[in-house]
């Protein structure tokens, strides 16, 4: 079946972008933490990409349900609904960005763990979408 292939082959896409995106905030939070920097364009380099890949994990998750493709749907609705509850903490503190320039010291140990979970989710279901895309085409 080609719509699924195409699917996977799209939801593998999305995973590669995913993990670059949180091996980029490993290394900018990382040299945030050594070496200082500056603190306002680093937060705000990072909260240019926040929604996006909120965004972009959403809309793949839409599309498992669209597909009505269960176990990617599970799998990828616990971290959209973890991004929910973040964006509405947010909205909670009147904040419209996840990184403050006056707290991000405090939390880096926090936004690192969570973007090294973040990581091996995407590398985990980069390989299963690779392994369901070529089931797809052998079937």
């Amino acid at each position: 079946m080609v719509g699924e292939a195409g699917l996977f082959l799209f939801a593998a896409l999305v995973a590669v972008v995913s993990l670059f995106t949180m091996i980029y905030f490993i290394i900018k939070l990382t040299d945030l933490e050594d070496y200082g920097g500056n603190l306002l364009s680093v937060c705000e380099t990072l909260d240019k990409l926040v929604l996006p890949e909120y965004g972009l994990h959403a809309f793949l998750t839409f599309l498992f349900f669209l597909y009505r493709d269960w176990f990617p749907l599970l799998a990828n609705s616990i971290l959209v609904g973890y991004n929910v509850v973040t964006l509405l903490k947010l909205r909670q503190q009147n904040r419209k960005k996840l990184f403050n320039p006056t707290s991000i010291f405090g939390e880096i140990p926090r936004l690192k763990s969570e973007c090294f979970v973040k990581m091996a989710l995407y590398m985990l279901s980069f390989f299963y979408y690779i392994y369901r895309m070529v089931f797809a085409l052998v079937e």
